[in-house]
């Protein structure tokens, strides 16, 4: 019932506050997310203390790459890691944060207190936004090489 809620809503500004989850109901979970309509969504925003997972779960139970036909944009995606210390995400989280950018060409990427296991996994993200100058990319207390570039 709540996937087929999601699937037909026109839900513009998703949050997703990705906390723990019982690997039980991952994947009903996982079920969930890949009932989010892309062709409504207008802003993306992801935070918490385990980011990686639920963009794992995500790739798990979603082909985002079926969409690529459709005329999809979104304006904002936004990863948002809580606490002072930055979310590690995997190299599997970055390859599918590169393909919602690639694919769905957000107007503005933020990325704040997250931290690739794979540092050259930056470039992969970098490569996915079509002008990576700070109105478009922002990266705020990342560990990559060229954040103190990007940040300006």
């Amino acid at each position: 019932m709540m996937q087929k809620t999601l699937r037909q809503s026109d839900l513009e500004f998703l949050i997703i506050e990705c906390g723990t989850f019982d690997p039980f109901l991952a994947s009903h979970l996982g079920q969930l997310l890949d009932a989010v309509n892309w062709s409504a969504l207008k802003s993306l925003e992801l935070t918490g203390d385990k980011i990686d997972s639920w963009i794992n779960l995500w790739a798990k139970y979603s082909n985002i790459a079926e969409l690529a036909p459709f005329e999809i944009q979104l304006l904002r995606l936004s990863i948002i890691g809580s606490g002072g210390q930055g979310q590690q995400l995997s190299h599997c989280s970055a390859r599918w944060l590169h393909n919602v950018i690639y694919l769905f060409s957000p107007l503005e990427v933020h990325f704040k207190n997250i931290e690739m296991q794979e540092v050259g996994d930056w470039e992969l993200i970098r490569g996915a936004v079509d002008d990576p100058l700070p109105e478009k990319l922002s990266m705020i207390n990342c560990n990559d090489a060229q954040t103190a570039i990007v940040d300006g």
